[in-house]
């Protein structure tokens, strides 16, 4: 008899969909964990044991909730790391929040791999209504995207450039399982187009990526036959460079929408601290502060605070919202977004809206 290991089949077993949605709903629904370890292979069992085990899932249960409905799995691969073992995934979910396990099963039907993580989804809040607005691609490298109203009753209709200075985010805004720059997609739902992109290396080599950033945007808004006016949506310190922009495109922007500005600058940065006598004459402002903003802190309201009736801008202070607008009893710690889905309150976002389009149609 040959002493050497059987080669391990080429096609996935057969039974391994059903098994793993069947142990799967024994562990979620009946609560079977004893039955659950009893199915873990050796060498698994040396890696988390029986009580660390259910401590993990119960930590699990008391941050999402229970576990109410069993998913899809996806196609089984062999294990890159553990021969003999085939590993797919499996989704479970709390309500309409997606969840993934990840397993991994030998032919005895032993398991190799049990992980289990929320799923980084996006799940529009109530206010985004997305039939009425369609997303199109303005370029790809880096990345610029325009949502574009489709029910608006009049043929032209305003544009929010988002600008802000988190060169390292994505065209969302993802922080954890948040998405606040996706949040903003309240706009084209209440018909004021939003154009925002990304930033590249070339950008960031220029030294002064901000206004190139803006540049970029507004070069593709100008060139929209539908827009009739376009506004600045400016986040934290990127206030820092409106001069600078306001300069380059004199008599082009309709309104600027502060949100949490920074006044003073970082220490040995580039940027210079906003003064009465910089900020641009003439240009319809809004500023937003949050009572709970975790980035900036108080002594920057305070300032544009004083400064708004001097340079004649509205002034709007919502106690129950952090930095990024998201509803909070209290600063929230970073941790948090690495947990939980959280989203712009729209009591300030329905503000803006009012706010630009009375700009764009000639009253506040």
């Amino acid at each position: 008899m040959s002493t050497q290991e059987t080669p391990v089949s080429d096609s996935p077993p057969e039974w391994i969909h059903d098994y793993s949605k069947e142990i799967m709903s024994n562990l979620f629904f009946n609560g079977d964990l004893v039955g659950f370890y009893e199915i873990w292979s050796d060498f698994s069992k040396t890696c988390i044991s029986y009580p660390e085990l259910g401590k993990k899932l119960a930590a699990f249960e008391q941050t999402y909730g229970r576990i109410d409905r069993i998913g899809d799995t996806t196609s089984p691969t062999l294990h890159p790391r553990a021969p003999g073992f085939w590993c797919l995934t499996l989704y479970v979910y709390v309500q309409d929040i997606q969840f993934f396990t990840f397993l991994s099963f030998n032919k005895d039907k032993r398991l190799g791999d049990f992980q289990i993580g929320r799923s980084c989804i996006y799940h529009p809040p109530d206010y985004i209504k997305e039939a009425r607005f369609e997303r199109v691609t303005l370029a790809s490298d880096p990345l610029v995207l325009y949502s574009k109203p489709t029910k608006v009753s009049t043929p032209q209709f305003p544009v929010a450039l988002l600008i802000h200075a988190a060169c390292q985010l994505s065209v969302d805004g993802r922080i954890g399982f948040c998405f606040p720059y996706k949040d903003l997609e309240y706009l084209p739902s209440a018909n004021i187009g939003l154009i925002r992109g990304e930033f590249n290396e070339d950008m960031l080599d220029t030294g002064d990526p901000i206004p190139v950033f803006t540049g970029r945007l507004m070069q593709f808004a100008l060139n929209l036959q539908e827009i009739n006016s376009v506004f600045l949506i400016i986040q934290a310190y990127a206030a820092l460079y409106i001069p600078k922009i306001a300069r380059k495109f004199s008599g082009t922007i309709a309104g600027i929408v502060l949100i949490n500005p920074a006044w003073d600058t970082i220490p040995e940065s580039p940027m210079e601290t906003m003064s009465i006598e910089k900020y641009p004459k003439g240009i319809p402002t809004l500023i937003i502060c949050s009572g709970n903003d975790q980035v900036l802190d108080h002594s920057h309201q305070n300032k544009w605070k004083e400064a708004a009736s001097k340079i004649r801008a509205d002034y709007e202070f919502y106690d129950q919202v952090d930095h990024f607008l998201f509803s909070t009893p209290e600063i929230p710690p970073q941790e948090e977004y690495k947990v939980f889905e959280k989203h712009m309150s729209d009591v300030p976002l329905r503000r803006i809206a009012q706010w630009i389009r009375g700009i764009s149609e000639g009253k506040k």
